[in-house]
């Protein structure tokens, strides 16, 4: 092979097809119409990093010239000088808006940010159903730089050894891409979120781009000529590189437009749409039509150059919007914080990004390098030792902060029954509670009862599994735990010591998640979400159920839905803008006519099933509501909600006593709690 220098030509189409991964990126977290499926713009830019960094290094390589000291150097000043002052921003915002919890997993996001760890924090966060929605981390979208960067540790190494065996580089990188891309089809087949946030699944997309460079530094002409011969052979008059190109942007659109199913699980296969498609476009002559006239038209190069500096600034700006909005902030809102985002962006880049990136100074790179450091020390320490953010000095703030974490259940998230018998009587019988998470918001009070009242409580089961509804069949997307699970507990039907069974469950879910479904005896899987035919099979399995546990003498009860939805969760209380900083509204009622309507469809199906099965219905909304007006706070302006959906533990420790005749002996309850 002959000598290459060590440097790679710049190409302004790359910064195009930058622009098209930055476009694609920015349209579907700011939600624009038909860009649901442009997460795929992630997918892109791996590619190009891939063929980028394997360029610079092949290069260096071949002609004797690489240094990792070097390597590295070249991205910490492009990495880091941008990304350090987004950190700070962010935790100013976070300073200055945040309640303490989430001011603490703010901390936890910019300690794992700082070293390039954040894929896997929010991996592990995954699997707590009560995490702060995606729309609220403000550092969310550094799972993907820590996956560049990981890639970074593990490449350059790995290449300098491949290297030596000349004659087989290309096979050696084709079989790593192939073992990853199997790793990532394997993992998604169980646990789609791996699959999406773990390095070694993901890495054949950055190796997809290490393999193009090989291909276009040492066998491109000889792959062009080839395909040119066949289109020849063919009469077909576009010549490689325009085939090429074509193809490419055709894939991208086609991912573009496949994606947007929220059923699909990503990345499996269907990234090799946007990933085959931005390899044909790299490889493409910058010569070809599309590549010449529109990915390296002005626009698009510009856009393309500032892609990385709008990647850092893009989120966090349109996760504090959403915050500060009670949750999603509207088109206009975020195509204006897309318009701010653009402007920071710029700014960034010529003040910042690319006058350190070329700076020589040894001083400017030590403080490159050492503030992420002391950045992630810091931010650790915050998080460990609950360093208090402006709005705990409010004291009526500090309750809603409270009530946000005020939440008691045993075995929260593991598909296993909680037994607590009866510490005085063990012949009093026993109660199976089984349901989602609003079952398990009553734990509480279930347990104080019992506690103050042993004499006359029977023992406990409790069953209830977060997103799991107590009816067989019934599932999420994808998800089959739900399905083993329910089987598990409708077994319990025939335990003669059970003689109360209490179901419970978010009902109103069925009439606002697209992601339940009912498994029929095929196990095809049909969305109940406004299908009138799988809906009727939800409610006929619930009867039948109801009916097999009165058969087997069972006194069953079914607990109605207490009121849902963003107006009775904590954070809807408070009132935050960029200006004024956090105020709380201090309401102690809040009107929800939507809710008492739709929640009269579900009850009038379940009192159905009641009356049809001689079963008891117990209806929170006697307690909580009058009229459509329902509670959110007590008179002493403490939440009654955890979150949008529960309860949370105080409040139903003290007053949810509508519970307290499912779990007494003798039909023996207490009088109803009155409204504090």
């Amino acid at each position: 092979m002959e000598n290459k220098t060590a440097h790679i030509k710049y190409r302004p189409d790359i910064d195009g097809i930058r622009a098209i991964a930055i476009i694609l990126t920015l349209f579907f977290h700011a939600k624009i119409p038909y860009f649901s499926g442009g997460f795929i713009g992630v997918d892109v830019f791996f590619v190009i990093s891939g063929f980028l960094i394997t360029s610079i290094i092949l290069k260096n390589l071949n002609s004797n010239s690489f240094s990792f000291k070097e390597f590295y150097i070249r991205r910490v000043k492009r990495i880091f000088p941008v990304l350090i002052v987004v950190l700070i921003s962010v935790w100013l915002i976070g300073w200055n808006y945040f309640l303490l919890d989430e001011f603490k997993l703010l901390n936890k996001h910019l300690a794992a940010g700082t070293v390039f760890s954040s894929n896997l924090v929010l991996f592990f966060e995954s699997g707590n159903y009560f995490a702060a929605s995606s729309e609220s981390k403000l550092l969310l979208h550094l799972w993907s730089l820590a996956i560049e960067e990981q890639f970074y540790l593990f490449w350059p190494l790995s290449l300098f050894i491949i290297w030596k065996f000349q004659k087989h580089v290309l096979k050696i990188i084709f079989a790593i891409i192939i073992i990853s891309f199997i790793l990532n089809i394997y993992t998604i087949s169980f646990n789609k979120v791996m699959a999406f946030y773990f390095p070694f699944t993901r890495f054949w997309e950055l190796l997809i781009g290490g393999f193009l460079a090989y291909l276009n530094l040492f066998k491109k002409n000889s792959i062009d000529i080839y395909i040119d011969n066949i289109l020849n052979k063919f009469y077909i008059s576009i010549n490689a590189s325009n085939l090429k190109s074509i193809l490419g942007i055709s894939l991208i659109i086609l991912g573009l437009v496949f994606c947007s199913n929220s059923e699909i699980l990503y990345p499996g296969f269907w990234a090799l749409f946007p990933v085959i498609g931005s390899f044909l476009l790299i490889f493409s002559d910058q010569n070809s039509f599309i590549n010449k006239y529109f990915l390296s038209n002005r626009v698009m190069v510009f856009i393309g150059g500032l892609s990385y500096s709008l990647y850092l600034w893009h989120w966090p700006i349109l996760a504090f919007s959403n915050t500060i909005n009670g949750g999603e902030s509207s088109l206009i809102t975020n195509t204006f914080c897309l318009f701010i985002s653009l402007i920071l962006s710029y700014l960034s880049y010529i003040l910042i990004e690319k006058p350190i990136r070329f700076s020589e100074r040894k001083l400017t790179l030590n403080i490159l390098i050492f503030t992420p450091i002391i950045i992630g020390i810091i931010t650790s320490l915050l998080y460990f030792y609950k360093v208090k953010p402006l709005s705990s000095h409010d004291p009526l703030i500090t309750k809603i902060n409270d009530s946000l974490i005020d939440w008691t259940a045993p075995n929260a998230h593991i598909y296993e029954i909680y037994e607590k018998s009866n510490p005085k009587n063990h012949n009093n019988g026993k109660v199976l509670y089984w349901g989602d998470s609003n079952m398990g918001q009553y734990w509480s009070r279930i347990e104080k009862i019992q506690n103050e009242h042993p004499e006359n409580s029977k023992s406990i089961l409790f069953a209830y599994q977060t997103g799991c509804f107590p009816v067989l069949h019934v599932s999420k997307i994808n998800e089959v735990d739900c399905l083993k699970w329910s089987e598990k507990i409708y077994k319990l039907r025939n335990d003669p010591e059970i003689d109360t069974v209490v179901l419970a469950a978010n009902w109103h879910a069925l009439y606002e998640a697209k992601g339940i479904v009912f498994n029929d005896i095929n196990n095809h899987e049909e969305q109940i979400f406004y299908n009138s035919v799988a809906m009727n099979k939800f409610f006929n399995q619930l009867s039948s159920q109801v009916k097999a546990f009165k058969e087997n003498r069972k006194k069953v009860y079914l607990i109605l839905n207490i009121p849902v939805g963003k107006e009775y969760s904590p954070k809807s209380l408070l009132t935050r803008s960029f200006i004024n900083g956090i105020k709380i509204n201090e309401k102690k009622f809040v009107d929800n006519p939507k809710f008492m309507s739709e929640n009269l469809l579900i009850s009038s199906k379940l009192k159905k099933i009641a009356d049809e099965n001689g079963a008891i219905i117990i209806d929170p909304t006697k307690l909580l509501c009058h009229n459509s007006s329902c509670q959110v706070m007590t008179n002493d302006f403490y939440p009654i909600y955890l979150d949008s959906t529960h309860l949370n533990a105080s409040y139903v420790r003290e007053n949810a006593s509508f519970i307290d005749e499912t779990l007494l002996i003798h039909e023996k309850s207490f009088e109803n709690s009155k409204i504090n």
